[in-house]
């Protein structure tokens, strides 16, 4: 695999996933993904990912945070043009429970909680963060006050609610302050801690201001969050230093995997009976759908199709378990809130949930 150059650090956050029981389906899955592959045609039962990071000084003085608070329970209380969205697209989405309420669950003070990372605006990932006490920061991208504020209802087209940041501080990151720019792997960096052990990453495509989380779970080894840099493991996989292997793919899957191709060699068909060859077992599954920016789920295809080719190199190192916002084929694998992800590796999650998306080409939901 591919050696990523990662900044050295001994200090390292505990780290948690929150899965709120969130599930939502009938998504049309050409509005994410092209070309349209075997059987995946729809998204259903899909969760919305949320990260409890945990960390320590020297001092013994912790903070905690939350990337991501997924669906609010009081869905009814979005935006007036979210509502009207999702009434258009049919999307069905159940949400038992606010992350404010898993945590409560099991303990944990919503007065502890320092700070609130969104992803981005959109409202799975945006949740309620008046559930949490004043005292936590709510942390957004770049570009974030400039194209969204105000909001909702001051703007009544706007997507985002402004009682998300009323009464709290709004802080927006700057990943070029003071005119340095920290770089990790290819992306634009913000150490959260001034420690090393967890940063933000400049990952701009989807939306304006998006941001990716990668968080040191040893000295060694690390947790992407991903968010929605791609919405299904396909975007990025496989690619030159993750082939897929040909003795995991079906001979049904390799003609779908083949398909994608318009114009396969000469004399040659689209049946290869023994999985995948070395000619295209390195390109991604998937792309982006070709629709004007702004029009499709990206803001950015250019942007999104860059951040994609970053987030490759996290996933193809040993040391870099990528998590997505919506990936639904981990569900079963790894451990949630209360238990820690950070001995992801020890585990070897990442190579048990590594191909468990091409079930999806062949099989429904």
């Amino acid at each position: 695999m591919a050696v990523l150059d990662l900044p050295k650090s001994q200090n390292t956050v505990k780290v948690s996933m929150i899965d709120t029981g969130t599930r939502m389906s009938n998504f049309d899955a050409s509005m994410f993904l092209h070309p349209t592959i075997g059987k995946l045609t729809q998204f259903n039962g899909i969760p919305t990912w949320s990260f409890l990071i945990e960390h320590e000084n020297d001092q013994g003085e912790k903070q905690r945070y939350i990337y991501d608070l997924g669906v609010r329970k009081d869905l009814g209380n979005v935006s007036s043009s979210t509502k009207q969205m999702l009434e258009t697209l049919g999307w069905q989405i159940d949400v038992p429970k606010d992350v404010a309420d898993v945590l409560k669950e099991n303990n944990i003070p919503l007065g502890s909680i320092n700070g609130i990372i969104w992803s981005h605006w959109h409202f799975d990932h945006t949740g309620n963060p008046a559930t949490f006490p004043p005292s936590a920061d709510l942390i957004v991208g770049p570009g974030f006050k400039k194209n969204l504020l105000p909001a909702y209802p001051t703007k009544h087209d706007s997507g985002v609610t402004e009682d998300a940041w009323t009464g709290r501080t709004l802080r927006e990151i700057d990943f070029h302050a003071n005119g340095e720019t920290l770089k990790v792997g290819e992306f634009d960096a913000f150490d959260v801690f001034g420690d090393g052990s967890f940063y933000l990453l400049d990952s701009p495509g989807h939306t304006i201001g998006h941001l990716c989380g990668l968080a040191r779970t040893t000295p060694e080894t690390f947790i992407f969050m991903g968010g929605d840099a791609c919405h299904h493991p396909g975007i990025f996989r496989p690619s030159p230093e993750v082939p897929a292997p040909a003795d995991l793919v079906s001979e049904d899957l390799a003609e779908l995997y083949f398909q994608r191709f318009e114009s396969p060699c000469p004399g040659q068909s689209n049946k290869h009976t023994h999985g995948l060859g070395p000619a295209h077992n390195q390109e991604p599954f998937y792309t982006y759908p070709k629709v004007p920016d702004g029009e499709g789920v990206n803001h950015s295809r250019e942007a999104s199709l860059k951040t994609r080719t970053k987030l490759m190199q996290f996933d193809a190192s040993e040391n870099v378990f990528v998590v997505i916002a919506h990936d639904a084929t981990i569900v079963d694998i790894v451990e949630t809130f209360p238990r820690s992800a950070s001995h992801w590796k020890e585990k070897n999650w990442k190579e048990l949930v590594r191909w468990e998306f091409l079930k999806d080409f062949i099989q429904t939901s």
